[in-house]
């Protein structure tokens, strides 16, 4: 059953046909009452003119054969008006001597989406000439960048098609993008844009307490499933999917149920057998290195130094209990791999409960909730 008239049929530009979901038999029907009348204008959008409530569920945004959130037809946005999602890779370079010297963020890859989803643009971004790297760990380990800083197009011609984007009045999105703008030299595009055509998705999804959250967070509880980007290009299309179910529900800030689930280290020691100093650190910190440390840690798990002066106390986050369950069964297995030294007695504090994880002497080490 058709849910009533199709306005782009009644403009003559439909491109869906017979499976088109909207009615194209307009016998009977005042056609000018139908394109302007605010009610259906506000149905086909897929928004309510009442007040709704806060979406709190799972997406009711459909799905492509490939199960990945539809896009939205470039033709619905406004008067011809494109959506594109701009995300950026980062490294810290240092440039001068001595006193002079200062550390700053360089853009090393740029990925463009349209909201189509498809790739406008992604490529390498070359480091500015005379600058030292300081830190680029997280574009070679997450992104898998070659360290080639060297390698890429000019970060001006990056520059000039976001600033024909804007010019030609079309919506960019971004999470955090006013970090991927100040590190495209776009600043001036925060200040001379009307604030409608910056979309930050990172203000527009929040936890319940009103915290910003991860792109990947965001992703994960609004879809139900984790997002496989490592890099820019991946990044932007995980925005753009974002985009696309945010415009579909109203463009209103969505509220998600996120929460920590904590490992709080305290009072514990380090075997005397089978560990021994590693790579010159002292025996807390080799315990901890080999012993108690997360195999990652990335955007996902956060990691609070509370260390005293004997540096015995620290704090892991993790914003799913199955990463939690994790870490313990693989700390259990460090611990196993210890040829059955006598093991620290642990205790983990979490939120309104303790547990004792305990160590028993043998190959089996159990969680006690």
């Amino acid at each position: 059953m058709s849910r009533g008239p199709c306005k782009y049929f009644l403009q003559g530009v439909c491109r869906n046909g017979a499976s088109c979901p909207w009615s194209h038999d307009v016998d009977g029907m005042d056609e000018a009452a139908m394109r302007f009348d605010p009610a259906f204008e506000a149905s086909f959008a897929g928004v309510s003119l009442g007040d709704q409530p806060a979406i709190d569920g799972p997406s009711t945004t459909p799905l492509s054969a490939t199960g990945v959130p539809a896009p939205i037809d470039g033709q619905a946005l406004n008067n011809g008006q494109r959506a594109f999602a701009v995300d950026c890779e980062f490294i810290q370079v240092r440039q001068g001597k001595g006193l002079d010297a200062r550390e700053f963020s360089v853009t090393v890859s740029v990925g463009i989406v349209s909201e189509m989803l498809e790739t406008i643009l992604y490529a390498r971004v070359r480091m500015p000439a005379r600058c030292q790297v300081w830190d680029d760990a997280f574009a070679r380990t997450v992104g898998a960048l070659q360290p080639d800083w060297a390698l890429g197009i000019r970060v001006d011609i990056a520059c000039a098609l976001v600033r024909e984007f804007v010019d030609d009045g079309h919506i960019l999105v971004g999470w955090q993008i006013e970090q991927d703008l100040r590190g495209l030299k776009l600043e001036d595009i925060l200040t001379n844009t009307p604030r409608e055509q910056i979309v930050d998705l990172s203000d527009e999804f929040k936890t319940t307490q009103g915290n910003k959250c991860q792109l990947s967070e965001a992703y994960r509880e609004i879809f139900g499933r984790t997002g496989s980007a490592h890099d820019a290009i991946g990044d932007a299309k995980m925005t753009m999917e974002l985009y696309n179910w945010w415009r579909t529900h109203s463009m209103q800030p969505t509220p998600l149920r996120l929460c920590w689930y904590y490992v709080k280290w305290h009072s514990w020691r380090p075997v005397e057998a089978g560990l021994g100093a590693h790579a010159g650190l002292d025996e807390y910190e080799a315990y901890r290195w080999k012993v108690l440390r997360p195999e990652r840690s990335d955007r996902s798990t956060c990691i609070e130094e509370l260390d005293d002066a004997l540096r015995k106390e620290f704090v892991l986050k993790f914003r799913t209990d199955s990463e939690r369950v994790a870490y313990f069964n693989l700390v259990k297995r460090r611990l196993c791999a210890l040829h059955r030294c006598e093991a620290p007695a642990v205790r983990a504090l979490e939120t309104m409960s303790r547990c004792d994880f305990a160590s028993i002497t043998g190959d089996m080490y159990d969680l006690f909730r």
